[in-house]
């Protein structure tokens, strides 16, 4: 198969068939046994039967830029298999659209923690004086997480010898797009260093719970600052492979 072209995002995009209005970031935590509802419910379990909170870093354009390829990437995968007159055949992972929209549901939840769309408290050290990277609480659907772990998956096999042709077709355009700054395998790892990111902050919730949920500046307690170092290097691990200037920036 030759190469179709990218599908550019600012196209008009296919309709978002959601079984329920995209999660927002909580300022509270979910009930046992319910689903996230947002602020108002009890910060006693940190998962529900349907969707699970995640503290997301601010990671400004870099996570946006993430997102936004790896939404455009399968968004040309949806085209090329929509095709009337020569349809491609995708691997079950990627096939009809369905991470397509979990990709969508998982940005629209994530955009607003991010750079200039962010609005928010600061995260102050025990002293009062640094400020560290702020961290947000977001209920995402455990489906679109699982969604994303299995297309990422197949996303970082098709960069590899012998990987699902159709697929490595769109990972070259997206490289092309991108003016070759990112190779097939770097936009074919981001979809899994987000899913890792998004379940890195899990050991620490508890400790950190009162702190990220306040709408206030918080100063964290010596405590709260060890679990927020611990969650810093998960994140950073997750996201940026241990670098060590990615780290400082937390």
């Amino acid at each position: 198969m030759t190469s179709r072209g990218m599908t550019p995002l600012h196209e008009p995009e296919p309709a978002r068939t959601l079984s329920a209005a995209a999660p927002e970031p909580c300022g509270d935590w979910p009930s046992p046994g319910v689903e996230c509802a947002g602020v108002g419910q009890a910060r006693t379990a940190w998962v529900g039967q349907a969707r699970q909170v995640c503290l997301v870093p601010d990671l400004g354009h870099e996570l946006l830029t993430a997102m936004s390829q790896t939404e455009e990437l399968l968004l040309t995968l949806a085209a090329w298999e929509d095709d009337d007159i020569d349809p491609a055949t995708l691997p079950a992972e990627l096939a009809g659209r369905r991470a397509l929209v979990a990709m969508q549901r998982l940005s629209d939840a994530l955009r607003p923690t991010q750079g200039p769309h962010r609005t928010g408290k600061r995260l102050l050290a025990p002293d009062g004086h640094y400020e560290h990277a702020p961290l947000t609480p977001v209920a995402l659907e455990v489906a679109d997480l699982a969604t994303l772990a299995s297309a990422a998956a197949e996303l970082r096999g098709a960069a590899l010898p012998g990987g699902d042709r159709v697929v490595a077709d769109a990972l070259g355009d997206a490289t092309r797009v991108s003016g070759c700054i990112d190779t097939r395998a770097d936009i074919a790892a981001k979809p899994a260093r987000l899913h890792g990111l998004l379940l890195a902050g899990d050991a620490d919730m508890g400790a950190l719970a009162e702190a990220v949920a306040d709408d206030d500046d918080v100063v964290l307690t010596r405590d709260q600052e060890a679990a927020y170092q611990r969650t810093a290097t998960r994140l950073n691990d997750a996201w940026a492979h241990g670098d060590a200037l990615s780290r400082w920036a937390y």
